[in-house]
């Protein structure tokens, strides 16, 4: 039909509507769903839901850019490590660490526990704490890398504790964050005080 001048065809309007961009990323046991109800996910408003079984559990993140970044160190009792850090920290229950962007910094942390088992999002938080780990640079990119290790109750994770003065990304110091789990909460704490 015309209007205006101008031909309006339903292929048109169906190429202006805009629709969720869905990801999915396959862990042993269950998947992590990344949605961006915009259709694009530089828009901050990406959702992040663990699918086991049937089950559909949302995490309680604030929306934001989720990003991937690969897992290091760790080999016994991780469960995902492309994309994100998957680890049982005992049998059915794993912590969840997931990158999302810190623009126009380094990408941050968000953290979760999940009981696959009983199918329940045990706590979860957002955080400040921003990744400059493992750094490798390869064809003009800068890659970075999860680094973390098993501790009693949790596990370390390296991120940035503080930075020095107009030095910029390489003026990032790093230190053991402690992620710790009592009583199915999550907690956080520097390693060295």
């Amino acid at each position: 039909m015309a209007r205006g001048g101008r031909t309006v065809t339903w292929l048109a309007a169906l190429l202006l509507a805009q629709t969720p961009l869905v990801a999915e990323t396959k862990c042993e046991g269950f998947s992590l769903r990344f949605t961006s109800p915009s259709g694009a996910p530089a828009e901050d408003d990406g959702r992040v839901e663990v699918l086991v079984q049937q089950a559909v559990l949302p995490l309680p993140f604030k929306p934001a850019m989720f990003t991937n970044i690969d897992a290091a160190s760790m080999e016994k009792g991780v469960r995902c490590r492309t994309g994100l850090l998957a680890w049982e920290l005992r049998p059915g229950v794993v912590l969840l660490v997931l990158p999302k962007s810190g623009r126009p910094s380094l990408d941050v942390v968000s953290l979760a526990l999940v009981d696959l088992n009983r199918r329940k999002v045990l706590d979860g938080k957002d955080t400040t704490f921003e990744i400059a780990s493992g750094r490798n640079e390869r064809n003009g990119q800068v890659r970075f890398q999860l680094v973390s290790r098993e501790a009693k109750g949790g596990l370390d994770l390296r991120v940035v504790r503080e930075w020095l003065k107009d030095d910029g990304p390489t003026g990032a110091i790093e230190d053991w964050l402690a992620i710790r789990v009592r009583a199915d909460r999550l907690s956080t704490a520097w390693l060295r005080p």
